[in-house]
């Protein structure tokens, strides 16, 4: 739907498309060029309206006795998107006096006169882009203390929010802080920032405290004067908040961020279901995102001796470096929720964290804008020493990239939202469903046993996730592989990514190139664990298959200046082999993974010896390598010092996501040999470096 929805009389046709053409500038403009005819296809228009951002009518002399315009607009007057432009100064009609409207009178009728700028374009930022609104609640104390467990980092954590909410530039909210508040107060507060806000509108609820499951299933959040005894009078019911607060607003995006230390009350026994009971409270409505820290009870909410809660600290740290956005730039609340989750998740599991959207469009609503480059890109200048290193070894021709799917950051293609959309299509029950925490094998493997075990239809699911990801990489994704595609050849680049976006770079820029890959299995037993070699571009491209130790780079001929070693194959490469000889190279299950390791140990099966040859003079630089077990399992086996291929020196862009991740590179890179770095900063900055 279009940003802004122009509704207008048939006689003001002229200036309505001089304005059109002015708003069309900044913004996605509906419009129709003859609504007297509009009565043929009213559902459209009405739908229209209805997901317009905001609604301008032109009133004049004319459009005041229109039925139509006054109809729509008091469809947009309904749903507070209505924006009333008066052409000749003239009041508004009666019945829509009660909204404001802008004088357009002095407008001299060209769509560059600066009066636009001021009273119409300006005010139609905000009321399209939507203000965003925060209320952070911490509670650190309790004045009837018996039963109830404070949180000690919930001062500190709605402080670290405040900072980050309202002091960016790139996040703009309006932020009002409770630390400690009696109810009435938590009370007025939480129906002033939902009633107040606008369609368009953001508003955050963060929430840090105690929280109390009664026998009957009610949630209770837990302001500073609670008492055990008496929730229902000195509490606030999750019921409460939802239908008092959050269904009555008129935002667009609500984002829920519960930090709450959960426990029972003395009457209730056996087992809850956190989850469904968040969900059960909070699931009506209209854009609603819901982030708890932890879904268990008993659980803090922070680890012992940090300031922080993890919630807290993994939120900041998304907007901040925008490691949470998926390259656009713009920072939803979909994609920091997801984020938080993950990493909450991989860092302690036993956390059981949640991150839910009701009835929600991703593509709407922000937390935050990039208006500057990433804060590390700059910042990276500093690391002289690995910098003048990776330039050395580039320059030498002894530099061997390992790309992984960090190189899009968690946008499209990355491992985080494959596994999100192979959920998605995969069609599972609410109760069935896997989430974005695991890591993509295990994912796979289980989703596997959702199709059946049918493993072409499996294939088929993931190839489309990847065709259609692939065609939402923004220019700005695809920085690294254009960076990898202009160094000087000979090369040798290992792929452990499923897609083929550097592949179709290459072919569109007409340089001849080979795909090596390992087979998992064919139709053909004894194909399992062979090479398929695939020459693409060129005067010969070709599709091979050969044995690891009876194969040269030198029979590649043109082919063999530019050779892409894809270690985990790709559903892409299946479909360049012969169809009728069912060859499978996708590495992407659990057991996928066991198979192909197994495979390392056998002369025939094992990386290419042409390879090893050249790798061992090399230097190793793992770009943006998700170092998951799996993953770790298999550079371990092949890339480690007691692997098959030993490069002269290992180097690491990636910022580690978990401890444990942190723990596997600190075994395989040395610390001087790590930079925490996105990969499109590391680009830009080792181009300084020449």
């Amino acid at each position: 739907m279009a940003d802004i929805f122009l509704s207008y009389g048939h006689t003001d046709r002229a200036q309505a498309e001089v304005l059109a053409t002015a708003l069309a500038a900044r913004f996605s403009v509906w419009w129709d060029k003859d609504l007297d005819a509009a009565c043929t296809w009213r559902k459209e228009l009405e739908e229209q309206i209805d997901g317009a951002r905001c609604v301008v009518v032109l009133w004049s002399e004319t459009s005041r006795d229109k039925d139509f315009v006054r109809s729509e607009a008091s469809r947009a007057a309904q749903r507070r998107t209505l924006l009333q432009v008066c052409l000749d100064g003239e009041d508004v009609p009666l019945g829509f006096t009660e909204s404001q409207w802008i004088d357009l009178r002095a407008w001299n009728g060209e769509a560059d006169d600066p009066l636009l700028a001021e009273v119409l374009i300006t005010p139609l930022e905000k009321r399209v882009r939507g203000s965003r609104s925060a209320l952070l609640v911490g509670v650190d104390a309790y004045a009837h203390g018996t039963g109830f467990q404070a949180p000690g980092c919930a001062s500190t954590s709605v402080d670290a929010l405040r900072k980050l909410l309202a002091d960016r530039d790139d996040t703009h909210f309006q932020v009002e802080t409770l630390i400690n508040p009696e109810k009435t107060a938590l009370m007025k507060s939480l129906q002033k920032v939902f009633k107040d806000a606008l369609p368009n509108d953001t508003v955050l609820l963060y929430y840090c405290g105690h929280a109390k499951l009664s026998a009957r299933g009610d949630l209770y959040l837990c302001p500073n004067d609670s008492e055990l005894d008496y929730l229902d009078a000195t509490a606030i019911s999750m019921e409460w908040i939802a239908k008092r607060a959050l269904n009555e607003s008129s935002a667009s995006q609500l984002v829920i961020l519960l930090d709450c230390i959960y426990s029972l009350t003395e009457d209730a026994v056996g087992q809850v279901d956190i989850p469904s009971i968040l969900v059960s409270n909070l699931g009506q409505g209209q854009g609603k995102y819901v982030l708890s820290g932890s879904t268990v009870l008993d659980r803090d909410v922070a680890e012992r001796g940090v300031p922080l809660s993890r919630l807290v600290r993994w939120f900041v740290h998304g907007v901040e470096t925008f490691e949470a956005d998926d390259g656009d730039s713009i920072l939803t609340a979909d994609e920091i929720c997801r984020y938080v989750q993950a990493r909450i998740e991989a860092e302690a599991p036993e956390n059981h964290p949640l991150s839910k959207g009701f009835n929600t469009n991703s593509s709407r609503g922000e937390v935050a804008r990039r208006t500057a480059a990433a804060p590390t890109a700059t910042a990276l200048r500093g690391n002289r020493e690995f910098f003048l290193a990776i330039r050395g070894a580039l320059d030498e021709g002894r530099l061997v990239p390992l790309v992984g799917d960090g190189v899009f950051g968690s946008g499209p293609l990355s491992s985080f939202r494959l596994v999100s959309a192979l959920i998605e299509t995969a069609g599972l029950e609410a109760g069935m469903r896997l989430d974005e925490r695991y890591p993509l094998a295990t994912a796979a493997e289980y989703l596997l046993l959702v199709f059946g075990g049918e493993r072409g239809a499996f294939l088929k699911r993931l190839t489309t996730v990847l065709r259609e990801q692939s065609q939402a990489v923004v220019q700005a994704q695809t920085q690294t592989h254009r960076f990898l595609a202009a160094m000087q050849s000979p090369w040798i680049i290992v792929s452990a990514s499923y897609d083929w976006v550097f592949e179709s770079l290459l072919e569109q820029a007409g340089l001849p190139f080979t795909v090596v890959t390992h087979i998992l299995t064919a139709e053909d037993d004894e194909l399992d664990g062979r090479l398929l070699v695939i020459r693409r571009g060129g005067q010969t491209p070709s599709v091979e298959v050969k044995l690891a130790d009876n194969w040269l780079i030198s029979d590649l001929g043109e082919h063999g200046d530019r050779i892409i070693y894809k270690i985990v194959g790709s559903p892409f490469a299946n479909e360049l082999a012969d169809r009728r000889s069912g060859i499978d190279t996708v590495v992407i299950t659990e057991s996928d993974h066991m198979t192909f390791l197994g495979r390392l140990e056998n002369e025939h099966t094992k990386p290419p010896s042409a390879f090893s040859r050249r790798l061992q003079k090399s230097a190793l630089l793992f770009l943006g390598y998700n170092l998951d077990v799996w993953h770790y399992r298999l550079v371990g086996h092949i890339f480690s010092n007691e692997g098959q291929v030993r490069p002269r020196r290992r180097y690491a862009v990636r910022t580690a996501v978990s401890p444990i991740e942190e723990r596997f590179w600190a075994q395989l890179v040395a610390a001087e040999d790590r930079l925490q770095s996105d990969c499109e900063a590391f680009v830009q900055t080792l181009g300084q470096f020449k």
